[in-house]
This record gives structure tokens, C-alpha cells and sequence, in this order.
């Protein structure tokens, strides 16, 4: 692959250097296909693959500054491709927003299982077969640093996808937003292990809560 054919994205500066890097995705991406035909060669070798719903997605956008981890087009606007004969139209392009958690409902609904009422994904075979499906007009996006949790007010890692003051979305350093007035005992928590919000009384009641909610090791206690 020739860097000086590479479109840069307005978003990255255009260097020899993020052209290689680019480059150096791109790979990534052909040696992703190539393994997917392999796949979709052994299905139909074993005679599945026009049984199978195959589906083709990525959880972010291109791991670059401004996309993966951010809340911008580069990082939410992610590939989606299915087949399956019979059930998903060929040659079809949908311009519907969905989501990855509509993923979960559209398997079930292939296997012939009515998704739970707690899921908020809806199934996309309706779209996928052509039909115009109202509802898909909008999506909300949002990003809180992976495998962060806020201790005492509310903290955001360096990736927040919260802003306020100089924290921004994209900033790689901790950022702490305005203390949140101190609330009263709650009468009853419904399964709360923390809280974002400082205050003796409301943390004293979260600790009993949790002691009183904390189920025995019975894996542990079996295997004593």
C-alpha cells in the first residue's frame, strides 16, 4: 500500500508518520477479511453458511486521537455488515442509526426467542429485510472511562465523555467536576455497592446494604 494514496482524515494531521500508522491499520483490516472468508469457507464446507446469521461489526471507531474512546463521528460510527439468505436483503444500505446493543435482540429474534422486556436494543432484522423501521431516528452516545469507577464526587478518568469547566472529552488527565450537595439516608437502595456522592449518612446506608445483600461463596463453600 502506497502512503501517498492513503485519504488522511481531517480529524489527524497529515504526516508520513500518520500515514504509515494508517497503513499499518489498513493491514490490520485486509488480514480481518481475510480471515472471515476463511470462516465463512468452512460454513460452507459443513453446508451452514446460508443457515447462518452472520454479522460483521467493531465496539469503536479507528484507534487514532479524536475517534476510539471518543465521542465524535471517528469513534461511534462504526462498520456494521450481516448476511443471512432469506432474512437479510442482499445489496442492501440502511442509513438507520443502531446501536451494538440491538445486537443481543437480533440474534434472540433469529433463534426464535422473544428478547426480555429490560432489553433496550431492539431487534434489527426488520431494517436488515428492507423494512423502514420509524423509530431509528436518533441515537444517544456516551463514553465514561473504561474500567473507572468515581469514587467519593462524581470523577471522570481521562477519557470522560462528560465535559464541564477544562475537563473535556478527549483529555488524558483526571478530571473532577463540581461537589454535589450531600444527600440524606435513603429509606431503601436497590442493590448500590457505591455511590458517586459524598455524605456519611448516604455511604453508612450503602455499606449496610451491601453487608446485608452480600450472599455467601457457595462455589467456595462446596468445594470445602
Amino acid at each position: 500500500m502506497r502512503l501517498d494514496q492513503i485519504k488522511v482524515p481531517p480529524y489527524l494531521p497529515d504526516t508520513p508518520e500518520i500515514r504509515g500508522d494508517l497503513a499499518d491499520y489498513y493491514f490490520a483490516v485486509q488480514r480481518f477479511d481475510r480471515d472471515v472468508g476463511e470462516i465463512l469457507q468452512q460454513l460452507a464446507a459443513a453446508g451452514e453458511l446460508d443457515n447462518t446469521l452472520v454479522i460483521m461489526t467493531s465496539d469503536n471507531g479507528l484507534p487514532f486521537p479524536r475517534a476510539k474512546a471518543n465521542v465524535y463521528d471517528g469513534d461511534v460510527h462504526v462498520p456494521l455488515a450481516m448476511r443471512w439468505p432469506g432474512r437479510v436483503k442482499s445489496g442492501l444500505s440502511v442509513d438507520a442509526f443502531t446501536n451494538l446493543s440491538d445486537l443481543a435482540p437480533t440474534v434472540l429474534e433469529a433463534a426464535g426467542l422473544k428478547p426480555p422486556a429490560a432489553m433496550t436494543g431492539r431487534s434489527l432484522l426488520k431494517v436488515a429485510a428492507g423494512q423502514r423501521d420509524a423509530a431509528r431516528g436518533r441515537v444517544f452516545v456516551e463514553r465514561a472511562g473504561a474500567g473507572q469507577r468515581p469514587r467519593g464526587r462524581y470523577r471522570l478518568g481521562g477519557r470522560g465523555g462528560v465535559s464541564h469547566g477544562d475537563c473535556r472529552a478527549d483529555t488524558r488527565r483526571p478530571c473532577r467536576l463540581p461537589a454535589l450537595p450531600a444527600l440524606p439516608a435513603l429509606p431503601a437502595l436497590s442493590g448500590v455497592e457505591g455511590s458517586a456522592v459524598e455524605g456519611p449518612a448516604l455511604s453508612a446506608a450503602i455499606r449496610a446494604k451491601a453487608d446485608g445483600d452480600r450472599q455467601p461463596d457457595t462455589h467456595r463453600a462446596a468445594a470445602s
